[in-house]
This record gives structure tokens, sequence and C-alpha cells, in this order.
């Protein structure tokens, strides 16, 4: 079924995506021997529409350090090298878009080839 998620592969034979459109999360726990990580570099592109919106952001503890929104489309990706380090916790929201002509309508999104580092102290 041709979709965003086709566009984004770049690695094969997998992606990773939000399901259900719903946001992600990418964090190190309490007890974990990983302390924080930096989030180098993905791919990415809308799974089903056009101008999805795409917000990431990165934290230490509470504070937010690092910020970004961007517009994706299906049939493009984009690789994007963020270099945002030292964080305890990153998130991925989606919103908004419009209909691309797909066989489905979510705000998903395909990612490939992340580059992460953790760190342990």
């Amino acid at each position: 079924m041709a979709s965003g998620y086709l566009t984004v592969l770049t690695s094969t034979p997998n992606v990773a995506y939000n399901g259900g459109g719903n946001p992600l999360t990418i964090a190190v726990g309490p007890l974990a021997s990983v302390k924080s990580f930096s989030l180098q570099s993905f791919i990415v592109a809308a799974a089903w529409r056009s101008n999805l919106q795409l917000s990431l952001v990165g934290y230490r503890g509470s504070a937010i350090t690092y910020n970004l929104t961007m517009a994706l489309n299906a049939t493009s990706k984009i690789l994007l090298p963020l270099h945002w380090d030292n964080m305890h916790r990153m998130t991925f929201a989606t919103s908004g878009g419009t209909i691309a002509g797909y066989a489905n309508n979510g705000t998903q999104i395909g990612i490939d080839n992340v580059c992460l580092l953790t760190s342990s102290t």
C-alpha cells in the first residue's frame, strides 16, 4: 500500500511510527544505567497527510531544552540533523495536515535511521 511509510523507508525492512497518531516519547528511566541521551539525526515523513505538523520537544529534567515544529509530507522524506544533547526525555507529537489521497488518513509519521547516543554519566 502506498504511503509515507514507503517514502521514509531507508534501511529495510522496518520503520518506527507513532501508533494511532499518538505522541511518541523516548526517555531514560530513573533506575536505568543510561543517564541521558543525544539524538543526532533521523529520517522522517508523514504517513498519510500533507503538511502534517510534527512538534519535537527535548527535556533535561522538567526543563525544555529543545523545541522544533515542522511540516511533513507523505511524498518526501526529510533527514533531520538535530544534534540535541544531554536529554532525559523527548516527545514527538503530530497534528493537522490535509488528506493526501491515501487509503488511510491518520496523523502517523514514519521514522528511520535514528542516530541516538547514550551516556551513563
